[in-house]
């Protein structure tokens, strides 16, 4: 049975052969577990999505968005592509926090549960993981 269903991967293919699933189910949770494990050591190798909170450099205002491509969306703010954006028009392009997920629809849900919060709310959630509101998008740039 193994041999009709392939990963495309020479290690996620070993990785099936030795986990030895009986079943199209148990191969199926072998295989979401196995690109956990990828997404743990590289999030840009497994396609999902983030939810991210940006800030001008007084911390004045802040932003609640999400992506399929962190990266890609941070540059679209600092370069400003939309003039008349929200995020242009308030400087924001300081990440300050962002969460990663399986998918898209994932971030989107997280992205409106974060955005019906209070600001304070928002700042403790900052806070919880970036106490200094330290600019992370170094960190992200070199994924």
């Amino acid at each position: 049975m193994l041999s009709l269903f392939k990963t495309g991967t020479p290690q996620a293919d070993a990785f099936l052969r030795e986990a030895r699933p009986k079943n199209l189910n148990e191969y199926m949770i072998q295989v979401k577990y196995y690109l956990f494990l990828i997404s743990l050591k590289n999030p840009k190798m497994v396609r999902g999505g983030s939810v991210y909170i940006i800030t001008n450099k007084n911390r004045t205002t802040i932003y609640v968005g999400s992506t399929a491509d962190l990266q890609a969306r941070l540059m679209e703010h600092r370069e400003k592509v939309n003039p008349d954006s929200f995020s242009a028009r308030y400087n924001l392009n300081m990440l300050i926090y962002y969460e990663n997920f399986h998918n898209i629809e994932e971030a989107i849900e997280r992205e409106r549960y974060i955005k019906g919060k209070t600001r304070k709310w928002k700042e403790e959630l900052i806070e919880s993981t970036n106490p200094t509101w330290s600019d992370l998008s170094d960190e992200v740039m070199n994924w």
